[in-house]
């Protein structure tokens, strides 16, 4: 979304209360509203005090009825739980395949061992 006056992008966060309510996720989601606050109310009170450089910063939140919203600075490809998320569903599948085959190569030792030893006796 993009603020009437300015031309910058902002993120638009919108958590739908009941969802919040059924998944017990009140304190989780209080939590991170105070924190974004209190980050930037500490980086407004310190004159020239760099933004931190892992949280987003919290430009405005609302709410209406059902939803709740955060409006955030724009930041491509989305939150750190959603790339960790691609990252696995990527990876997963090879880290499962390399998995299988190291097993095989123990295996194989093994066996090869076994069979030196067999042999030796």
């Amino acid at each position: 979304m993009r603020k009437k006056d300015e031309k910058k992008l902002y993120a638009l966060k919108a958590i739908n209360k009941e969802w919040v309510l059924l998944q017990k996720e009140l304190e989780h989601t209080r939590g991170e509203r105070d924190i974004l606050v209190s980050i930037n109310q500490k980086t407004r009170n310190e004159i020239d005090s760099p933004a931190h450089p892992f949280l987003i910063k919290l430009h405005y939140s609302f709410q209406s009825e059902d939803e709740l919203f955060f409006v955030l600075d724009y930041c491509r490809g989305g939150d750190l739980a959603t790339q960790v998320h691609l990252f696995f569903l990527y990876f997963f599948p090879f880290l499962f395949q390399i998995i299988i085959i190291i097993i095989i190569i123990i295996i194989i030792i093994i066996i090869i061992i076994i069979i030196i030893i067999i042999i030796i006796i």
